[in-house]
């Protein structure tokens, strides 16, 4: 009985495991993200590179409150965010804003991903299935030639998974009895 059910339980993850990794799509890119300064506290960014001659575009609004040269999310001196994706054969346009932006840190001397190894600028947005990650540090290290990704990782249903793993404990059963 415990075998039957350990098998059955293989079975499920097995079935539900391959789908995830097999739906996952992701594009990089080279080139840093290029910041202009609009004025009163807002940015622009922009980086290429990407298949298809695909690009993000965004921009944010931020002041560096602590005076310290460097805008950070992490440090509440950002107050927007937008960002965009293009889109193309690999990774479907997308757009994410500030509720989808899990951390922005841009020193104001340059564009992000400048600056040397292990430097901590950097932006990383993701929102469901679509993700925005560029910049050294805990990101992506552009010093190194990969600059950002773009992903697309199309979450597939529960239902489906359960219905799938049903249909695999049925099976094993069947194959037992």
């Amino acid at each position: 009985m415990t075998s039957r059910i350990v098998r059955a339980l293989l079975a499920c993850v097995a079935v539900i495991g391959v789908p995830a990794v097999a739906l996952a799509a992701d594009d990089f890119s080279s080139e840093l993200a290029i910041v202009t300064d609009v004025g009163g506290g807002d940015f622009t960014f922009v980086q290429g590179g990407f298949s298809d001659g695909a690009q993000v575009t965004g921009s944010f609004s931020a002041a560096d409150l602590d005076g310290n040269g460097e805008i950070s999310s992490f440090e509440g001196e950002l107050t927007a965010f937008e960002m965009s994706f293009s889109g193309n054969s690999v990774v479907d346009g997308f757009s994410l804003g500030l509720d989808d932006l899990f951390g922005l840190v841009y020193d104001l001397d340059g564009d992000i991903g400048d600056g040397l190894d292990f430097d901590v600028e950097g932006i990383a947005a993701f929102a469901g299935s679509f993700t925005y990650a560029m910049g050294p540090g805990p990101f992506f290290e552009c010093d190194g030639g990969v600059c950002g990704v773009v992903s697309q990782t199309p979450e597939p249903s529960a239902l489906a998974l359960f219905g799938l793993g049903l249909l695999g404990f049925g099976l094993t059963r069947r194959r037992a009895t």
